[in-house]
């Protein structure tokens, strides 16, 4: 399952921010020195602000262990913020026994981010049922994602969304879809979109694309692609090499390809292989793809390598395409065997190339059984394969 990121969008923001304007910093000081805890805990947060981590943290501590929820809370963003989980959780958990909602929330996200999904409910539960639409939009994601409970994860998905969480109207956006309820997902997606959330932009262009409107899904992936999202790139540059703007299919393509999207650089390898006819090229996008495990990349990767007579290369990863199920590496496998007479192997391959209606399998494994290569020879079944491959329409 994705991570959610609800936690690291941004660094995480310290609560009760707004109350230090109640006290100068003076008035601070002296009541901090005198063992008022919640002028610690101010004290310790102004000192944060500053930059001032050592000052912050002693002070925020000791608020914290006379048992301040709040410089509880606070103490533990700063050391999640500083990648020090293990002593950040522990003051949460401190905090969100005490019912602060902040502590509760974030402790609940992440052990959600973490596949912690026992963790995860009672805290999540305990501060979306404050309100809290964060809170509220990773219960949705809980019963959504781990209970596969859609009606649960539609209702608190609803209750944040209705609150303008971006996040949620996104996923509630996709629930619709998911239900054939596309009218009221685009709505969801609308919302989430015109404030500016890029996953419910690209969701939106992918929308349009489906419905042949171009003009409004480059609209869309364009904004959300600006704001770094690799899928909404990856799908633009898809659109630009398309239209033969290779400029821009470039620069979009290497954008999404260079944060490790797979289709991304599938795509580059193509454009590499077939309009600039640089293998080298095609050959090293091929394979930042292939290795990632995307099956088409893999059958195109072990197509340059037979280009280049690195046969063994290329069976490696005709091999891995084809035990994914992909099409065209389980007929290339298959050929490559047929090829070196290699009838036996072959046949398999053919066979399950066949079944997924490719053509040249059918007539190969045709062949097979009319001539008794790697079968026994069975003229009933070369003719069914035959009368098969003639009944698959030509597609121009």
């Amino acid at each position: 399952m994705k991570k959610f990121l609800f936690l690291a969008l941004s660094l995480l923001v310290w609560s009760n921010v707004m109350a230090q304007s109640e006290w100068t910093q003076l008035e601070m000081e002296v009541k901090a020195e005198a063992g008022d805890v919640e002028a610690q805990s101010k004290y310790g947060l102004w000192f944060l602000q500053q930059g001032k981590s050592e000052e912050g943290v002693y002070w925020l501590k000791k608020a914290a262990e006379k048992g301040n929820s709040e410089a509880q809370y606070n103490l533990g963003v700063h050391y999640y913020n500083n990648k020090l989980y293990n002593q950040a959780l522990p003051w949460w958990r401190k905090a969100a026994t005490q019912n602060n909602t902040d502590a509760q929330r974030q402790l609940g996200l992440h052990y959600l981010n973490n596949n912690n999904y026992e963790e995860a409910f009672p805290w999540l539960e305990k501060a979306a049922k404050t309100g809290d639409a964060s809170a509220q939009c990773g219960l949705g994601n809980y019963y959504s994602f781990y209970k596969k409970d859609k009606e649960q994860a539609a209702y608190w998905y609803t209750q944040s969304a209705e609150q303008n969480n971006a996040q949620a109207q996104n996923f509630l956006g996709i629930l619709c879809m998911e239900s054939g309820k596309n009218e009221e997902g685009v709505e969801w997606f609308q919302k989430a979109a015109q404030a500016g959330y890029p996953e419910a932009q690209f969701n939106l262009g992918l929308h349009y694309e489906k419905n042949n409107n171009w003009e409004q899904a480059v609209l869309w992936y364009k904004k959300a692609a600006e704001k770094g999202d690799a899928k909404a790139q990856c799908s633009l540059g898809a659109y630009y090499l398309n239209v033969k703007n290779f400029e821009l299919a470039l620069f979009w393509s290497e954008k999404a390809a260079e944060q490790g999207n797979a289709i991304a650089q599938r795509n580059l390898g193509i454009y590499y292989d077939s309009t600039r006819k640089d293998l080298a090229q095609a050959e090293s996008w091929f394979k930042k793809a292939a290795e990632q495990g995307d099956a088409v990349a893999q059958n195109l990767l072990g197509i340059v390598y037979m280009k280049k007579h690195q046969n063994e290369e290329g069976v490696y990863w005709f091999k891995k395409s084809a035990e994914q199920g992909y099409v065209h590496g389980e007929f290339n496998l298959g050929l490559h065997y047929y090829n070196n007479k290699n009838y036996t192997e072959a046949v398999p391959w053919f066979k399950k190339a066949a079944e997924q209606g490719n053509v040249s399998a059918m007539e190969k494994l045709s062949a097979c059984y009319r001539y008794g290569r790697g079968v026994e020879k069975d003229i009933k079944q070369a003719e069914f394969w035959a009368n098969k491959a003639k009944q698959v329409p030509n597609v121009p």
